[in-house]
């Protein structure tokens, strides 16, 4: 058995990122042309034969003018523009036919007219409920089928996880841990217990395991992607371990005071994962060693976050929570995911100094 593989969930995720403004800015409407560029290429490419007057960009890499609609600056043939909706990241459909753009090709099996979303991935029609546009093997409750969060949905009889029906676990009751981080969890509460959603690699099928946790239940929460606190401490959920042995938490060596524990924001105003204070110290939060790291001779009241890893107070810079050496605060930035000190670019070596990018 194995843990639910994350880069998985994290492929879809990504894709759920990618999608509204960030996708649409990519068609470009320039010295009367209309162009479209791919995120990961430099070049634009010309779109021809466009009715650029009723030219209107959509959701998620769509567009359309009066004639046709387009998939990331390619036309569809089948779809009228006039009828045309969009379903998830990559289906369109009219009164006729629903259309997959990323493969190209016409779904037979889904009924047009009443097809209808769910939430993210999950969409349902008179007969079936689907997940990515896949019908879900398990015979569904239409009427009482939800989407939940984080790629879950249930029915009266099952939850579901990822499009399959989750055994051992009753839809009923079923709560989220709060999450701080925008990454599906594998460990989800029912009632009063918690459980371990796994995939089983033999038969491919999702489990949900009970798991009695060293911990207590009433404050158990998620605090980042594989990490959890409760009132007295932190617990890393380490997804090698032989679930079997119900070895899924792991309890962090710490020295902060988790009573007054302070969170960290980052530029964007999130929580940071890597960075927390109680009300003396400044610590690093160690997923690879399981440890939180107090930040020696940190300056606590100018102590903040500059960019994910990197922090920065009065004095000096750090990452990972060390400090980087003969670094002035006043002139380090993070552009494009680069070191910029002084106006010139660098990397970190294995000591923690700041060595010079030579480009041509």
């Amino acid at each position: 058995m194995i843990i639910l593989n994350l880069k998985k969930l994290l492929k879809i995720f990504g894709l759920l990122i990618l999608t509204g403004n960030i996708v649409n800015a990519e068609y470009i409407k320039r010295n009367g042309e209309i162009y479209y560029r791919d995120w990961s290429e430099e070049k634009t490419r010309i779109l021809k034969n466009i009715d650029k007057k009723s030219f209107e960009i959509l959701e998620n890499d769509f567009a359309k003018d009066k004639n046709n609609i387009y998939y990331q600056g390619e036309k569809i043939e089948k779809i009228d523009p006039k009828n045309a909706k969009i379903f998830g990241s990559h289906f369109v459909k009219d009164e006729k036919i629903v259309f997959d753009a990323d493969e190209k090709k016409e779904l037979k099996d889904v009924d047009t007219k009443t097809l209808k979303s769910v939430g993210d991935y999950y969409f349902k029609d008179k007969n079936n409920a689907y997940f990515d546009m896949k019908k879900i093997d398990e015979k569904v409750d239409l009427e009482t089928f939800v989407y939940l969060d984080y790629f879950y949905a249930k029915d009266k009889n099952n939850l579901y996880f990822y499009g399959q029906k989750v055994k051992g676990v009753s839809p009923n009751n079923f709560n989220f841990l709060t999450l701080l981080s925008s990454v599906p969890d594998n460990i989800i509460k029912s009632g009063n217990d918690f459980y371990l959603v796994y995939e089983n690699d033999l038969n491919e099928k999702i489990y949900a395991k009970k798991m009695d946790f060293p911990i207590d239940k009433d404050t158990f929460e998620s605090f980042s992607m594989r990490v959890y606190k409760d009132k007295n401490n932190f617990y890393y959920y380490d997804e090698t371990d032989d679930i079997k042995k119900g070895k899924t938490l792991i309890k962090f060596k710490n020295e902060a005071d988790i009573k007054t524990l302070k969170f960290l924001k980052e530029k964007n105003g999130e929580k940071s994962d890597e960075y927390i204070k109680d009300e003396k110290n400044v610590y690093y939060v160690d997923e690879e060693n399981v440890e939180i790291k107090k930040i020696e001779n940190a300056d606590y009241k100018t102590f903040q976050i500059i960019e994910y890893l990197y922090a920065k107070d009065k004095n000096n810079v750090y990452y990972q929570g060390k400090k980087l050496n003969n670094v002035n605060p006043n002139y380090f930035k993070i552009v494009d995911n680069e070191i910029k000190y002084n106006n010139e670019f660098y990397k970190i070596d294995d000591n923690m100094n700041l060595i010079k990018i030579e480009r041509e």
